[in-house]
């Protein structure tokens, strides 16, 4: 039986503003973004998910909001989010979501 390896690369970084996550995904093209609060008040969640999108149409964002409104809802589901969260998430529901953001791996032919 063929040994069988699975390789995950994840980069985890943080940011506290808009300005410094714009200039993070400048020189990166992650496959998920986690989004909480930026300091930015509460529509600075879709704007940053806004520009993760159009940077990176193909990853997939998640958004955990601090407060949550009708209106912020709908913003996310235009931004494109893959995922709303409401605050407080338990840290399991984050690692789940971004379980459901990462496609399965294939199966190697051996």
């Amino acid at each position: 039986r063929a040994l069988e390896r699975i390789v995950i690369k994840a980069e985890i970084r943080q940011c506290d503003d808009t300005a410094t996550l714009q200039r993070m995904l400048l020189d990166s093209a992650p496959a998920v973004v986690v989004i909480g609060s930026l300091g930015d008040g509460p529509t600075g969640v879709i704007e940053a998910a806004y520009f993760v999108r159009n940077l990176h149409p193909a990853a997939k964002v998640i958004v955990v909001a601090d407060r949550s409104s009708e209106a912020i809802a709908i913003g996310a589901l235009r931004a494109g989010v893959f995922e709303y969260l409401k605050a407080p998430v338990d840290p399991m529901e984050i690692a789940e979501a971004i379980s459901r953001a990462i496609p399965p791996c294939e199966e190697a032919d051996d």
